[in-house]
């Protein structure tokens, strides 16, 4: 569990936590209440960072768990940043990545590779024919795009501490938030998989 996990974590060991517990429809409440957080910040380095994945909605209708998650990680860290997958559509329900932390979180400026010369190419053939990974100078166009781009995806909703409910382990109702999103999260997969599979598996 990973509660007990950074329970009994020593203080101030990583230097990053990646908070990822997405299970199709909904995150496990126990982990995104505020104790949950205070004990992740207490495992961390003065200058650790948190990233923190979640599936939300800036739509206000289904905001309120994206709001909750955002009112408890402010009130746990000092600083957080938080972007959303696409930046087109602010009503879709999509992955966000939160970054917190204890001081100010800033991105520094992606600048992609030079493209490799037709040597580095051949020296990554001739490695690769000796059963070597040699791909380290492959560009990505993906991940040239992503890391030049995010920074214009911040959530198009300013951090409001009035929305929202502080998650705490006593009176956790993250699971109640989360369904409008976990009933558009079934909707989406019943649209990419035919009846068949989900009655079989």
């Amino acid at each position: 569990d990973g509660r007990q996990f950074i329970k009994n974590a020593p203080e101030g060991k990583y230097d990053y936590v990646i908070h990822d517990v997405f299970t199709g429809g909904g995150v496990p409440p126990s982990l995104f209440s505020l104790e949950a957080l205070q004990d992740i910040q207490r495992i961390m380095k003065h200058d650790g960072v948190l990233a923190l994945n979640m599936v939300g909605s800036e739509n206000p209708i289904k905001a309120q768990a994206l709001n909750s998650v955002r009112r408890t990680l402010h009130t746990a860290f000092k600083h957080v940043v938080a972007f959303k997958e696409s930046p087109e559509d602010p009503d879709a329900y999509q992955n966000m990545v939160f970054f917190a932390a204890q001081f100010p979180i800033e991105f520094e400026t992606y600048v992609p590779p030079p493209v490799p010369s037709e040597e580095e190419w051949k020296e990554v053939q001739r490695q690769r024919e000796q059963g070597h990974a040699g791909h380290a100078l492959r560009p990505s166009v993906m991940r040239d795009w992503i890391l030049t781009s995010f920074q214009e995806w911040h959530l198009s909703t300013p951090y409001d501490p009035t929305m929202g409910e502080l998650i705490l382990d006593r009176n956790n109702t993250l699971n109640g938030m989360q369904r409008p999103g976990a009933e558009d999260h079934w909707h989406a997969m019943r649209g990419l998989l035919p009846l068949e599979f989900w009655m079989n598996y």
